[in-house]
């Protein structure tokens, strides 16, 4: 006859641990529906919104001891027409500068930085650099 007392605690180790799954299905789809209501709302409206008595009380009855910060989307505001571009720290002068002597993508990439080969091809374009390739290897100089 096998031991009760291990049987106990395998059982019990078993139920832990499906707890803790259906823990973490609630907390996403807590977290889902409060990103979807509270979508557009300023930080500060957020923070108000979870810092109620209401809200921390029905977190507590779920077991959550700990209330995250909800990341929320801004709102977008395409009829304003407001778009941010992203800038990189080299300047295409830099890129030109650096491409005096011939290098290769590799140089490129480690001096002047991972996303730089992109823009290689736009300088390419645009006639401010020639390109040479050597089998599989690309090499780029200023002109």
């Amino acid at each position: 006859m096998a031991n009760p007392n291990i049987e106990l605690q395998r059982l019990r180790a078993k139920q832990i641990k499906v707890l803790a799954k259906v823990g973490i299905t609630l907390a996403k789809s807590i977290r889902k529906l409060a990103a979807d209501h509270l979508a557009g709302l300023s930080t500060e409206d957020v923070a108000s919104v979870l810092s109620s008595d209401a809200v921390k009380k029905a977190l507590g009855n779920v077991g959550s001891t700990k209330v995250q910060t909800v990341k929320v989307k801004p709102a977008k505001v395409k009829a304003a027409g407001i778009k941010r571009k992203r800038r990189s720290k080299v300047t295409d002068d830099q890129i030109i500068e650096f491409l005096k002597e011939e290098r290769t993508v590799g140089d490129v990439r480690k001096k002047l930085g991972q996303l730089i080969p992109k823009r290689l091809e736009g300088l390419l374009k645009a006639g401010k650099v020639v390109l040479r390739k050597d089998g599989l290897k690309k090499f780029y100089k200023a002109k």
